[in-house]
């Protein structure tokens, strides 16, 4: 490909007043007008890049630095050892990115300062400096993050070897970094891809608009790709940090996972979207001349470009869909989380992809629109007899749709999740209640025994106390021998707890919440139990108390749970209800002037454009349809009366 010409915007008009073709190379003279040079120089290089510097950075130290001190705790650690192991690794990266920086800036700087000067530019330096700015926004995104993440495996590591971290402690925090730094650089990567896109319009000539495509489409179809895939990761973390009932550690496993699955499917995308995009390579590869064989028809392209957007982000969802389910399987049997807690990491993630699938096939449209225009202007490709990929109405109801199904299933998770966090609130103080006063039941019974203390007297006030306990609660007693006795329940008894839940019975008491027996939809707290028979204390044993759990116990569950589940039906009903309605209010006046406009093209003037009546965008362009059709007519009419009047000439004259 050959270099572009280095040319400001401003001087594609040369002296003496004649235009020149705005996609042709500007003469040497026209590149030396004081106008040019005050133009170039008007583009404060290095403030631009100031600005979004200063900001970053103080958003790194809020976004990434302070969730990592207070994520891992290390304000525990001796002071002087974090200052001997991060200083010198954060300089060290600092190093490293300003040298990276001022390598790739260079060539443009120079090309810059040598237009200020009114001085011509070389074809070598104006080509490196043109590649970097189509290359710059994706190798900042890659570089920031992949310095954020090897500085925090090193400093790890360092923390290893001198604290005793274990490893996989050092892997968490590596990936957790990655994962909060790729999010504010595609910030970064945005901010760099605009002041990139203003530079290269100011500062050289690339051609044509369809040239400009192909200088960029792939890289920027990528650099979307990126950015969605960071706005998920930043919500799907935001999610999990505040709304999800998980631990501290569980929440850490888990985002020790995500990165991985999100690199290896972003490297997928890119690849299925590099074969997906080949046909419109071989399209471009004919404009320039390199091949002349075997070219695709400009209808074909036309077709297969107005519906590249939607496939892209059909692979996007398929892409985050792959990621959700094996994300499910890893945290339900690899890192333990409940079946409640796995369903709403995955149908989170399912839900924000959505989102940002929205997104991305948006963007997408607007990287192909250069070359929808070019081929409808260039080729005048028959749109009519092209059946679009997407109806105006689909992609109005999947737009919406969507944004419905954003907020409607994020509300319900959320409220979920609430009910959730407030049942077992409600259900782990129940049950400690239910333990003190099963405790000072069972020494009130044992304190009235003439002889001490045993198991079998234990069982015999159970026995009783079951009996006053409150409907649907199950008592456990395990003695010395492991021997156990299950009381209560209700009409569906109380069911044998397996041997690992009931090997916690002893030190259940604790502050990181219930057990819970799988299977049975019981939750509650355990304990051991010693009782005082004349001033002797003897441990005789456990016990635990059990209340059915937020789900309920039975075949529905708790009418709390199917509240939400009906609201969340209504809810998205009527949203949906009023998204397909307005669709069909917008659609049918456009339906009706695009009919009413094929008529007019085939000559029919006759009938009236029917206005809806009111003065909005639509009823204006009705208006003025009208308008257009009367003047029409007007002209014919008139035309036609001229004609008469020649031909009763010409008969006058040869009679």
């Amino acid at each position: 490909m050959p270099p572009p010409t280095s040319v400001d915007d401003d001087a594609r008009e040369p002296p003496g007043g004649k235009s020149t073709d705005a996609t042709g190379p500007v003469t040497r003279e026209s590149t030396r007008e004081p106008g040019v040079a005050m133009s170039i120089a008007a583009v404060p290089f290095r403030r631009r890049f100031l600005l979004p510097a200063v900001i970053l950075g103080i958003a790194e130290i809020a976004f990434i630095l302070y969730p990592i001190w207070a994520a891992f705790d290390l304000d525990e650690l001796p002071g002087d050892t974090v200052l001997r192991t991060a200083l010198p690794v954060g300089i060290g990266a600092c190093i490293v990115w300003l040298g990276a920086i001022a390598t790739w800036l260079l060539p443009l700087w120079a090309a810059v300062a040598a237009r200020r000067r009114g001085e011509r530019v070389d074809k070598e330096l104006a080509a490196r400096a043109y590649r970097i700015t189509l290359k710059g926004p994706v190798r900042v995104l890659l570089l920031r993050t992949s310095l954020w993440a090897g500085a925090a495996a090193l400093t790890g590591t360092f923390f290893q070897v001198y604290e005793g971290w274990p490893w996989q402690r050092v892997a968490e925090l590596a990936a957790l970094t990655a994962v909060n730094a790729y999010v504010v650089s595609c910030v970064r990567a945005v901010w760099w891809a605009q002041i990139m896109r203003e530079v290269r319009q100011r500062l050289f000539a690339a051609g044509s608009p369809l040239k400009r495509f192909d200088d960029s489409h792939f890289r920027r179809f990528t650099l979307v790709a990126m950015i969605v895939a960071g706005g998920v990761l930043a919500a799907q973390i935001a999610f999990s940090n505040f709304f999800l009932p998980i631990s501290k550690q569980q929440f850490l496993q888990l985002e020790t996972y995500f990165p991985i699955a999100t690199a290896i499917g972003v490297s997928l995308w890119a690849f299925c979207a590099k074969l997906m995009t080949a046909d419109l390579r071989e399209y471009l590869a004919v404009s320039r001349g390199e091949k002349r064989e075997n070219a695709p028809p400009a209808a074909t392209i036309y077709k297969r470009a107005q519906a590249l957007p939607y496939r892209l982000a059909l692979m996007t969802m398929v892409v985050w869909l792959a990621i959700s389910v094996v994300g499910a399987l890893v945290s339900r049997y690899h890192l333990g989380f409940d079946v409640d807690d796995t369903l709403i990491v995955a149908i989170a993630t399912l839900v924000l992809a959505i989102a940002g699938a929205i997104y991305e096939q948006l963007w997408h449209r607007d990287v192909l629109r250069p070359l929808l225009a070019h081929l409808t202007q260039r080729y005048r490709v028959p749109v009519r007899n092209i059946a679009p990929s997407l109806s105006l109405r689909s992609k109005l109801l999947l737009s919406f749709g969507g944004v419905v199904l954003l907020a409607c299933g994020m509300a319900m998770l959320w409220g979920f999740v609430q009910y959730k966090r407030v049942a077992n609130d409600a259900a782990q103080k129940k049950a400690e209640l239910g333990i003190a006063w099963m405790r000072s039941e069972i020494q009130t019974d044992i304190a009235n025994e003439p002889t001490p203390p045993n198991p079998d007297k234990i069982r015999a006030s159970l026995r009783r106390i079951a009996g006053n306990a409150a409907e649907g609660a199950v008592m456990y007693y395990v003695d010395e021998a492991d021997e156990v006795i299950a009381l209560g329940g209700g009409l569906q008894g109380a069911p044998k707890p397996p041997w690992y839940v009931r090997a916690q019975f002893p030190d259940a008491i604790r502050l990181d919440g219930l057990l819970a027996i799988p299977g049975a939809e019981l939750t509650g707290r355990g304990g051991p139990l010693a009782v005082t028979w004349r001033g002797v204390r003897y441990p005789l044993g456990s016990v635990a108390l059990f209340y059915p759990s937020y789900r309920g116990r039975g075949e529905s569950m708790a009418r709390p749970l199917q509240e939400l589940l009906v609201f969340f039906l209504i809810l998205f009903g009527a949203c949906g209800g009023i998204v397909a309605f307005t669709v069909a209010q917008f659609m049918a006046p456009i339906k009706r002037l695009e009919q009413r406009a094929d008529a007019m093209a085939r000559g029919e003037l006759a009938d009236p454009v029917a206005s809806g009546g009111e003065g909005d965008e639509i009823g204006r362009l009705t208006l003025a349809l009208e308008e257009m059709r009367r003047a029409l007519r007007d002209k014919l009419r008139s035309t036609e009366e001229v004609n008469l009047d020649l031909e009763r000439a010409v008969q006058m004259r040869t009679a």
